[in-house]
């Protein structure tokens, strides 16, 4: 949600590039998009508010009512963006990217242990399981420089957590509704085994064609029912000159209709 196919893909490529300026090699990172940029809708934990509870807030209660009408017919979950074009946030909805590379955990301890030996005496991920903010900046400037660059191209935030590379905890094994583990409905955006999605045998995009056939003419449909209809001449049988052997000369396909004015009737080109 709100990029183009263009800005998608050099948004994606110019990410990898700041992993590998700051020593990280693509290969040891998936990057997954997850929230309402991925998946339109907000967590359930997020409802859209009602009309009437809008009494206190009546430019938003206006713009509920230009969106919806009378209708009663509304998403219980938030959409995208739906909370700042109320003018209920002052920023619209932000890109949650999971960043999950146990390489960049190391690099991180390492990088804080050289630098701020005293800075987390105790758990390194904060407790919350991904890696502290000011950590994540020290260690890779310049994928945060490419944060920052891609939140004013884009006009949105973007909020980076970097995870182990077995990805968020399963939540669900608590019984929790909400979790953030890897599913198979994950927008993925770069793994080792799918690099950017473009780039992967699995991408819907035409491969270009290959050398040597991109200008070659296709045959015509009549050649095409020239050569079913035609009789194969059999390996190593002398060809019949129809000059000498009239019986040898081609007779038209009995099923194949004259020309004449019906000819190409009802044919859409």
């Amino acid at each position: 949600m709100g990029m183009t196919p263009t800005l998608y893909q050099q948004f994606g490529t110019e990410m990898l590039e700041a992993f590998t300026r700051d020593g990280i090699d693509p290969s040891q990172v998936d990057i997954r998009l997850k929230g309402t940029g991925a998946g339109f809708f907000s967590g359930l934990h997020k409802t859209l508010p009602l009309q009437e509870s809008l009494t206190d807030r009546p430019e938003a209660a206006r713009r509920m009512n230009e969106w919806f009408g009378d209708s009663r017919e509304r998403p219980v979950r938030r959409p995208y963006d739906a909370m700042w074009r109320l003018g209920l946030e002052s920023e619209p909805s932000d890109f949650d990217l999971d960043i999950n590379s146990t390489a960049i955990v190391r690099a991180a301890r390492e990088h804080w242990k050289t630098t701020h030996p005293d800075r987390y005496p105790g758990d390194f991920m904060g407790g919350h399981g991904y890696l502290d903010k000011q950590a994540l900046a020290g260690t890779l400037p310049a994928l945060a420089a490419w944060s920052k660059k891609w939140e004013e191209e884009l006009g949105r935030p973007i909020s980076l957590g970097v995870f182990e590379s077995s990805g968020p905890f399963d939540a669900t094994v608590l019984g929790r509704a909400l979790s953030s583990h890897f599913k198979e409905n994950d927008w993925v955006i770069h793994r080792p085994d799918r690099p950017m999605a473009w780039q992967t045998p699995k991408s819907r995009v035409p491969e270009p064609p290959t050398a040597g056939t991109a200008d070659r003419p296709r045959p015509s449909a009549a050649a095409a029912r020239s050569r079913s209809t035609t009789s194969t001449r059999k390996p190593n049988q002398p060809k019949r000159d129809p000059a000498k052997d009239p019986g040898s000369k081609q007779q038209p396909p009995q099923h194949r209709r004259p020309d004449g004015p019906e000819t190409g009737r009802g044919r859409s080109r």
